[in-house]
């Protein structure tokens, strides 16, 4: 029988933690999903997970959703917390 030592209490912790994160992350980002059908499957590998990078994005504020007076929302992409003196760039059009 193996002894359980406290590094492998920590790794198996850590990695329970890490996979819990990536889950709240692709649930989040999960409706988002369509956002990335119409990428080329050879240009863009994995072009199914990029969701969940979006969510994170969208989570640390690096993305901000703008609501515009008929409802709808458009994406962009801001890396300064003031936009007028940033470059912005479209993410996607109204969803």
């Amino acid at each position: 029988m193996r002894v359980i030592y406290p590094a492998d209490l920590f790794v198996l912790a850590f990695g329970a933690a890490v996979l819990f994160v990536w889950f709240v992350l692709f649930a989040a980002g999960y409706r988002h999903a369509a956002l990335f059908d119409k990428l080329a499957k050879e240009d863009y590998p994995l072009k199914e997970l990029y969701f969940v990078g979006f969510a994170l994005l969208k989570y640390v504020k690096i993305i901000r959703q703008r609501k515009t007076a008929g409802g709808g929302g458009s994406w962009q992409c801001c890396t300064a917390k003031n936009t007028r003196n940033s470059i912005c760039v479209r993410c996607t059009a109204n969803r």
